[in-house]
């Protein structure tokens, strides 16, 4: 049978006394370091029936394109 793992396997001993090993902290990504295609941007979410994105994502397939190109692309030529 296997070893069942230790609870206390994430501890660290500091002068004899257990405390939590600190979780290595990742900065928040910030404007500055965000790809170049976000800049200027803004997130924008949308629901949709399942069966319209089904649609969309074999389009987008077919024309070896993204959901978010087609999208755009439709609100350019509607002039928006």
């Amino acid at each position: 049978m296997a070893d069942k793992p230790r609870l206390d396997a994430g501890l660290m001993i500091v002068k004899g006394e257990a405390t939590a090993t600190p979780p290595a902290v990742q900065p928040a990504p910030s404007a500055a370091t965000s790809p170049p295609a976000r800049a200027g941007r803004v997130a924008l979410t949308l629901r949709i029936e399942p069966e319209l994105h089904r649609k969309l994502r074999t389009k987008a397939f077919q024309e070896d394109t993204t959901i978010q190109d087609i999208i755009l692309e439709a609100l350019r030529k509607m002039g928006v």
